[in-house]
């Protein structure tokens, strides 16, 4: 553990750069609702929720914190609310202590160390993996953060920032197992499968192609898969079946847990402008209109940029991430990244899985985009590194000054009563 959460000598820097953005955005959304958590009364959270408009994300955490209960959806977040109970008792402590309710100080560390070491391991991925060097991995890792639903996931109070962590540690450690030659452990595929799967179901199959990748035919051993696939998944279930007997509020829902995942889906937009418009589009690059609206209130589901060029902003992000793909085709790593992004394209634009706000998931793929552009860092001509360089830096300088200026104008706004 020490290290790898410790940070090394020649990281201090880039580390540095990556809390200070995150603790800047994490002050904006904790400052803009703190007197109604602060002083907390029976009306302060009916304000809340009248006042927090992040597109499709739901501040359930701050309520489980505040007030413990199972509010999650059970089959696609199983473990989740029961990681919550520790920071529930936590937030009762230091409100006791106080007289305060400190549930954002709680959830915005949290998220902030998520977050924080969700960008290293980007970064490590880069240098340690991948053979970049630390300017390069640098300016990656920074244009990942400038990802409009990249930083949002980070500082709002929902699940995605702690999958993001996930992932990102687990493609790290995977892309460190191909380097060496090493594979998964059955304990450490147990671990990885069990806690990811708790935190969002999705997460599990993303994690079991990357075991399967880095294991190989390893993966199909009978003792492996029973004790890295089965068993987990039956401690799964069996901790759902436990949740649902003892909670009241999902004993009263009508609907199975099946059935209830289908209200998620939807066969009335166009799939081709979904995914240019809010996979690659929203999710990378932020529309003004409609800044952070929420299709179950006044957004569309398809919003057009304000200016031509914003287009072609993302065709070119598009063309890097093809590019870079491409350019490492030969290397067992590009495999892991080219199925967590077809997995999501797969769920989420062919199954339509959460189709109308696809754009809240970029926490579960984002960060494939800048380990494949690190590819182009790899090619042998000097002077294709330099052009990729300049292109990537004005991207992140560009998406910087964009997406600060609305998040920032639209995290100061005036709260209404």
């Amino acid at each position: 553990m020490r290290n790898l959460l410790g940070i090394r000598r020649g990281e201090w820097l880039s580390a540095a750069l990556y809390l200070m953005i995150i603790l800047f955005f994490q002050y904006l959304i904790i400052s803009k609702f703190w007197c109604l958590f602060a002083d907390f009364t029976e009306t302060s959270f009916p304000r809340f929720m009248r006042n927090f408009h992040m597109s499709g994300f739901d501040p359930i955490t701050y309520d489980v914190v505040t007030h413990w209960h199972q509010g999650y959806d059970i089959l696609r977040h199983p473990l989740l609310a029961l990681a919550m109970y520790p920071l529930y008792w936590l937030n009762q402590a230091l409100w006791a202590l106080t007289g305060c309710n400190c549930v954002q100080l709680i959830i915005g560390a949290l998220l902030s160390f998520c977050a924080f070491y969700s960008s290293l391991f980007v970064h490590r991925t880069m240098t340690d993996v991948m053979g970049l060097r630390s300017s390069q991995a640098t300016l990656l890792t920074l244009l990942f953060l400038s990802f409009g639903f990249v930083i949002v996931s980070m500082i709002v109070p929902d699940h995605f920032c702690l999958s993001l962590f996930c992932l990102t540690l687990i493609v790290y450690k995977a892309g460190e197992k191909l380097r060496k030659g090493d594979v998964f452990s059955m304990k450490s595929a147990f671990f990885a499968y069990l806690i990811t799967s708790g935190i969002t179901l999705s997460n599990g199959a993303v994690v079991l192609f990357i075991i399967l990748v880095v294991n190989g035919r390893r993966f199909f051993e009978r003792r492996f898969l029973f004790g890295a696939v089965v068993l987990p998944t039956l401690f799964l279930l069996a901790m759902v079946g436990v949740q649902r007997s003892f909670s009241s509020e999902l004993q009263e829902k009508g609907d199975s847990l099946v059935e209830q995942q289908m209200h998620w889906t939807r066969d009335d937009v166009d799939r081709w402008q979904v995914l240019q418009e809010n996979f690659f589009g929203e999710s990378l690059q932020m529309h003004r209109k409609h800044i952070l609206g929420d299709v179950l209130r006044d957004r569309p589901v398809i919003v057009e940029y304000s200016w031509k060029v914003q287009d072609y902003v993302v065709v070119l992000l598009e063309l890097l991430i093809v590019l870079g793909l491409f350019a490492g085709y030969r290397r067992r790593f590009t495999l892991i990244l080219v199925g967590v992004l077809a997995f999501n394209i797969v769920l989420h634009i062919i199954m339509a899985f959460a189709i109308d706000e696809v754009y809240i998931m970029a926490a579960h793929w984002a960060f494939i985009v800048p380990l494949a552009m690190a590819n182009l860092f790899l090619l042998p001509r000097k002077s294709l590194k330099i052009a990729h360089f300049i292109v990537v830096f004005a991207l992140a300088a560009y998406l910087f000054a964009y997406h600060g200026y609305l998040l920032h104008r639209y995290l100061t706004w005036p709260l209404v009563k």
